[in-house]
């Protein structure tokens, strides 16, 4: 049972880096056989919004290189001890008691990316100004169960480039929601709230069901800026940790 468990938390964590590219067309069973193969096909986009996505993500390019200076410099953010903090953003992620990130070596195995990239900063950028939505940060308890995770891509790209966060996270439901019937789970409920996160209100999807009587909870926020979108995740089993692991999302001073 935990071998499934771990495969259904490593599911949402994919669905959730597939909604942060703004795919949000395509149906979630190619993602669970993806995970399965642990990789996961980008989705393609409907032509009937593609001249619309062009314009939107050529004007955000523009207005985003007009006010560089102001933004600041895009930075995928870094790891350090049991902190993620992102300077451009301006907001810093303390784990919960019992967590702990990743290495690098593991967390190519999640996103499918080489060990090398995911410590080149500079590397790992520039795959996301070209488009590749990624998971640069992923931490778990020591049941491997409860998880949380960070995505960063470019708002260039369909959703992101024309949508605004509660929009983007209602587009997810039915992706997410396919996604983990297919792993399991059942009585799925889903709620977009607003909370405060990093000092400052945003819209949070929270995603709740159950699998075999135990019970399944998922909690996720985006934070926008300029030309780019950072992703936090949260999966629990049993006790619901998602809401304090969103709320140890903190502005930085």
């Amino acid at each position: 049972m935990k071998r499934k468990l771990i495969s259904i938390v490593m599911t949402m964590t994919m669905v959730m880096a597939i909604t942060a590219c703004g795919n949000s067309t395509e149906t979630a069973e190619p993602a669970a056989e993806a995970v399965t193969e642990e990789s996961v096909e980008a989705a393609t986009e409907e032509a009937s919004v593609e001249e619309t996505v062009e314009a939107a993500a050529e004007e955000s390019t523009e207005e985003a290189a007009e006010s560089s200076e102001d933004e600041g410099e895009f930075s995928v953010g870094t790891v350090d001890g049991n902190s993620y903090v992102n300077e451009y953003f301006g907001v810093k992620l303390n784990l919960l008691d019992g967590y702990s990130f990743v290495d690098d070596e593991t967390l190519a195995q999640i996103t499918g990316l080489t060990a090398d990239m995911l410590s080149d900063n500079k590397l790992l950028a520039k795959a996301i100004e070209d488009g590749t939505a990624t998971i640069i940060a992923y931490a778990a308890d020591s049941t491997g169960l409860n998880n949380v995770n960070v995505t960063v891509q470019s708002n260039a790209s369909l959703a992101n480039a024309i949508l605004d966060e509660e929009a983007v996270l209602k587009a997810s439901v039915d992706q997410a929601q396919s996604a983990l019937e297919a792993q399991g789970i059942s009585n799925i409920t889903y709620d977009v709230v607003e909370k405060e996160v990093a000092g400052e209100n945003h819209k949070v999807l929270k995603m709740n069901g159950e699998y075999n009587g135990i019970e399944f909870h998922n909690e996720m926020v985006n934070l926008q800026k300029g030309d780019y979108m950072l992703a936090f995740a949260a999966t629990s089993f049993n006790g619901d940790s998602t809401d304090a692991m969103i709320d140890a999302v903190e502005a930085l001073n």
